[in-house]
């Protein structure tokens, strides 16, 4: 089915704005509520952010893989092990996770930060989950490779298509062919009501046309047939 660009405008309006917060705006007759999302507006700061320089408040896409690409979830016990590390952080370093993937032999994490940089979050949880993976196989030595990876996301568009390739990835590495038939990722709460404790999907769907759901997975279907 072909969907023009104004039909899409309508049915995935996404606030692109970041001037205030809270006002409600009218664009091509359709409601939606203003949310900010800060700008990186000066080559300074994007010098620092390349630095890894850390602004509270800032939401980060981040990316770490198994050492040498090695495997580093073998079964299902391990990846509720790492999400019951993440949720031990959030404890310990309060932040809000937004979307997340895990992969066989890497992860993806849609993190705002509060209080704590993101460094500090992921290696308190990738410090416990390789000594927990290290030791139940017998293992030594690093389990990931390197540093992780941090992408500051800059304005709302770029959240929401961030949150959109993390939910695909298992479709794009072949694992699935539609991205609610995998289960480690945190997709099936942002197109149904299924509870999800590691997850707060409120900001992201606040960018789609009155909160919806069914329009946050028909954002993601038209992103999908752009790789089929």
């Amino acid at each position: 089915m072909f969907i023009n660009r104004q039909t899409m405008r309508r049915i995935c309006l996404l606030n692109l704005r970041t001037n205030s917060t809270g006002n409600l705006h009218k664009l091509a007759g359709v409601m939606y509520k203003h949310v900010e999302i800060r700008h990186i507006t000066s080559r300074k700061d994007v010098d620092m952010a390349n630095k890894r320089e850390w602004y509270p408040g800032y939401t980060y896409h981040i990316t770490a893989r198994g050492n040498r690409r090695y495997t580093i979830f073998r079964n299902r016990e391990d990846r509720l092990k790492y999400l019951e590390f993440l949720e031990d952080a959030k404890v310990k370093f309060p932040f809000i996770l937004h979307s997340y993937c895990l992969m066989t032999n890497h992860i993806h994490l849609l993190i705002e930060t509060i209080h704590d940089p993101p460094g500090k979050i992921i290696q308190y949880i990738h410090y416990r989950y390789a000594r927990y993976f290290n030791k139940k196989n017998g293992f030594e030595g690093h389990l990931f490779q390197g540093r992780f990876k941090s992408v500051i996301i800059r304005n709302n568009k770029q959240m929401v298509d961030t949150s959109c390739y993390i939910h695909l990835n298992q479709v794009r590495a072949g694992i699935a062919t539609e991205p609610e038939n995998y289960q480690w990722s945190s997709y099936r709460s942002f197109i149904s009501h299924r509870e999800n404790k590691h997850v707060d999907t409120r900001k992201i769907l606040s960018f789609m046309n009155n909160g919806s759901k069914s329009h946050y997975q028909f954002y993601v279907g038209i992103r999908l047939k752009q790789f089929n």
